[in-house]
């Protein structure tokens, strides 16, 4: 018997919305992908302040613009957000719309990039609180004091990876492998791995 990609992704802890499949990707395995409008996985975080996501990404030539991956408090109010923009640079959001910072940088369409984002839930961060690696490489350090909190709640209670409020009706194709999450606390696993 094989399980559905739904089914595989409930069992992981993730929930999943129409329009996520699972496909081959880089290395032969199984990857994730979204191309329904407003099609995500998503899963409840511990209140965490502090985190790194770190996974393969690639984007579909057709995409026009959309969200990588977001993190919101308890609900469906979001507190940051790593998109990608129509010239394929990378653009942090506060969930009030306000962009924090943007890439020189850019993707490269149907090519995969290894995205490290480094993130903290605050009305006022550290330097080196939030960044974004892309291949190695930091294209994205917030300022110390940027505000990166957008409702009371200081941490993030879900983490979104595909669409979401902020861009309806946008088919952007988007393909997720290899997605490590780290909490930041202990001794291992606590900084970027890098690919």
């Amino acid at each position: 018997d094989h399980l559905t990609a739904a089914q595989e992704v409930s069992m992981l802890k993730w929930s999943a919305s129409a329009g996520a499949t699972f496909v081959t990707v880089r290395f032969g395995g199984q990857g994730i992908q979204f191309t329904d409008t407003n099609s995500y996985i998503d899963r409840a975080l511990a209140s965490q302040v502090t985190g790194i996501c770190s996974f393969a990404f690639q984007v579909a030539t057709a995409a026009i613009d959309g969200t990588i991956i977001s993190l919101a408090d308890t609900g469906t109010t979001y507190h940051l957000l790593l998109r990608f923009n129509t010239d394929r640079t990378l653009s942090l959001v506060r969930g009030d719309g306000t962009v924090l910072a943007t890439s020189t940088a850019m993707l490269t369409n149907t090519v995969w990039a290894w995205i490290e984002f480094k993130w903290k839930i605050a009305n006022s961060i550290s330097a080196s609180d939030v960044v974004v690696k892309m291949d190695g490489v930091t294209i994205l350090d917030l300022a110390a004091a940027t505000d990166t909190q957008n409702s009371a709640n200081a941490f993030a209670g879900r983490l979104v990876l595909g669409a979401n409020s902020f861009e309806p009706n946008n088919n952007a194709a988007r393909i997720y492998d290899d997605f490590v999450l780290m909490d930041l606390t202990g001794s291992f696993n606590n900084t970027f791995i890098n690919e």
